[in-house]
């Protein structure tokens, strides 16, 4: 899908945004959208306002991260890529994989590690469009 909600509805887990089936952060995005969109239908609610922009507000807000782990994912699965490589040769990035591998994606600007891991392997463009509402 390309929207978060739309005018009474809205997406959350892998009927958002699949990611990969073997790494736990797509239990951890899917319990973490539950929890961002909940707190906006609790909103939406309270205002009786249930229209895709109140019941999408919390897309801006939760794409970052999933990105952050979107790209981290693209990384471990590119053939040419290797972590302990990256590591050894950009080790400022070390606290940023940790990061997103312990879920921190929401507490800790990651997006530093991309730059240098993006000369190392190819990474996916950050898809903007996830966080728009659909009327």
């Amino acid at each position: 899908s390309n929207t978060v909600a739309g005018e009474g509805w809205v997406l959350v887990g892998d009927a958002f945004g699949f990611i990969d089936p073997v790494y736990s952060s797509g239990v951890f995005l899917a319990l973490k959208s539950g929890e961002m969109a909940a707190d906006a239908i609790h909103e939406a609610i309270e205002k009786r306002d249930f229209s895709a922009e109140q019941l999408g507000k919390w897309g801006s807000e939760f794409l970052p991260g999933m990105e952050a782990i979107r790209k981290l994912v693209y990384a471990f699965y590119n053939k040419y890529f290797s972590f302990a490589k990256f590591l050894k040769s950009h080790p400022e990035c070390i606290d940023g994989i940790i990061n997103i591998l312990k879920g921190n994606v929401y507490r800790e600007d990651v997006t530093p590690i991309f730059e240098p891991m993006g000369q190392m392997c190819d990474l996916p463009e950050t898809v903007d469009h996830y966080a728009e509402v659909s009327a």
